[in-house]
């Protein structure tokens, strides 16, 4: 697992450059602040860049379904860390094709978790706004500083 401040901070062309062929987004405190529908237009340069490179582009994301600014994939309702919905959507659009995965997310035990899940390589970059969240959600962060904290002593 790879840890960075922010989405733009992370080397896609080194990706691409290693194999890497189809990126997962997480949405809320990832690309944009919670309950938003705006792509920003750095997130939406890296998307075309990713689209100019041939890789696969989806969001998965936990919230409920919106309409979007920016013509990208998404997932919706995912149930993230289970992978069951991503993997019955990836078998249906894409049938037997092979990937090698990348999940970009804020969260330890949602995103990162479905990251091991479908072998994926993870990057967590620190949410965007935590003032406003789900009240699980600020109670998972609570032991993920704990738990990333005991991490970075054992590496």
């Amino acid at each position: 697992m790879e840890i960075v401040k922010k989405v733009s901070d992370i080397d896609f062309k080194k990706l691409i450059d290693k194999g890497y062929n189809f990126f997962i987004f997480d949405f809320d405190n990832t690309i944009n602040l919670w309950k938003k529908e705006e792509i920003p237009e750095e997130i939406a340069k890296i998307f075309k860049f990713l689209f100019q490179n041939n890789s696969k582009i989806l969001i998965v994301s936990n919230g409920k379904p919106r309409i979007l600014n920016f013509s990208v994939e998404t997932l919706w309702l995912a149930k993230k860390p289970l992978p069951f919905k991503f993997l019955r959507y990836i078998h249906k659009k894409y049938g037997n094709m092979k990937f090698n995965f990348v999940i970009i997310g804020d969260q330890l035990f949602t995103d990162m978790l479905f990251g091991v899940f479908i072998n994926a390589y993870r990057i967590k970059i620190e949410p965007i706004d935590t003032s406003h969240e789900f009240f699980i959600t600020k109670i998972l962060r609570k032991f993920e500083k704990i738990l990333l904290k005991f991490l970075k002593h054992m590496i």
